[in-house]
């Protein structure tokens, strides 16, 4: 999830101008919230990289091969 709420920045459901005002409101009141979320939000853009992203695939496809080896072994005893 790119956004966690109340962590990272604050999730705002539908359309409703009320809805946003109060959001923006909370940062309004809490001026520290924009520099708190904003370094929670750098963190958790880290593991959106390039580098993250191909070493998930690289296990996924690990433990696909891993998997198949398994099942190859035990069907050929």
């Amino acid at each position: 999830m790119a956004v966690r709420d109340g962590e990272t920045g604050f999730l705002v459901q539908g359309h409703d101008p009320a809805d946003y005002a109060r959001v923006l409101g909370r940062f309004a009141d809490h001026p520290d919230l924009t520099e708190r979320m904003g370094r929670a939000a750098a963190r958790h853009a880290q593991s959106f990289g390039w580098d993250t992203a191909a070493a998930a695939t690289a296990d996924v496809y690990t433990a696909a091969t891993q998997s198949h080896r398994r099942r190859v072994r035990s069907h050929h005893g």
